[in-house]
């Protein structure tokens, strides 16, 4: 979602097409509700915002479906040909920025996919280790 945001921002200058990988995720898990339906509960604006933001992740199981493959592909093929400077580094991945910034991390959208992944892994790591 935040390398979305960050695609939109430089959409207009670079003129690439937007990937709309937000709103093709949101339209998969609406076809299909199976992987949330017993997660996410309220109204539909309730469950909209969780399908989006939603701390359960139940969007992971979406990623495999072609629409969102492809529209993940795109994101990422945008990125690869536009500069993804600091500023909006700091603004959507704020974890990611000060590790480009230090230069150990590169701001390629693959390498702050991954960044992203490690950080969520971070706390269920630590959580198994033997506690001292």
């Amino acid at each position: 979602m935040a390398l979305e945001h960050v695609e939109r921002e430089l959409a207009g200058s670079r003129g690439f097409k937007p990937s709309n990988f937000a709103d093709t995720l949101d339209y998969a898990m609406k076809s299909d509700d199976s992987n949330w339906k017993n997660h996410y509960h309220g109204d539909e604006e309730s469950k909209r915002v969780q399908r989006r933001y939603s701390l359960f992740d139940r969007a992971r199981y979406y990623l495999p479906v072609p629409a969102v493959d492809e529209s993940v592909k795109t994101l990422i093929r945008n990125l690869e040909n536009a500069e993804i400077g600091l500023p909006l580094l700091s603004q959507y991945l704020t974890k990611s920025f000060e590790r480009v910034r230090r230069g150990e991390l590169e701001a390629s959208p693959k390498a702050l996919l991954k960044d992203c992944v490690r950080n969520t892994l971070i706390p269920y790591s630590m959580a198994c280790r033997p506690s001292e």
